[in-house]
Parts: structure tokens; C-alpha cells; sequence
């Protein structure tokens, strides 16, 4: 599966400010590239099973939800 985030704004995690607008291209749940939005190379945006637009919107890739309630019982 490949899917493309296109024109979002990236927060990578790095400590670095917000880029964007930027192309996020996913490839089997792997991030493969993360560009100024519309400099993917042409073939590559042609092969996207799932385009997303992500205008105006955040991207946060690899934000991972662990947040959890241990002692509400057992888990």
C-alpha cells in the first residue's frame, strides 16, 4: 500500500520547528519520504493507492499512543 500525505505540516520530533508544506510518502507502513510539497518525483505520486490531502492540516509521524490507566484495575 502506498499512501501520500500531501501538503501537510510536519512536526518530525527532532526539536525542529514545523515544516511545511510537506509530501509524506508511506510505503507498507514505513515512512520512504518526507519533501517539499509537489517535489516527489512524477512515477512516485502516479503509484499512490491512497492520496490524502493534508492542507492546513498537522503531520506527526511515528506518534505513538501508549498512554494507558495501570492502576484502574486489572489490565
Amino acid at each position: 500500500m502506498r499512501l501520500l500525505l500531501a501538503g501537510g505540516t510536519v512536526i518530525d520530533g527532532s526539536g525542529r520547528g514545523p515544516s511545511g508544506p510537506s509530501d509524506v510518502l508511506v510505503v507498507d507502513d514505513e515512512i520512504v519520504d518526507v519533501v517539499p510539497t509537489g517535489t516527489l518525483p512524477l512515477p512516485e505520486t502516479e503509484a499512490v493507492d491512497a492520496p490524502v490531502d493534508a492542507t492546513g492540516r498537522w503531520i506527526l509521524p511515528g506518534l505513538i499512543d501508549a498512554h494507558c490507566h495501570a492502576t484502574f484495575g486489572e489490565p
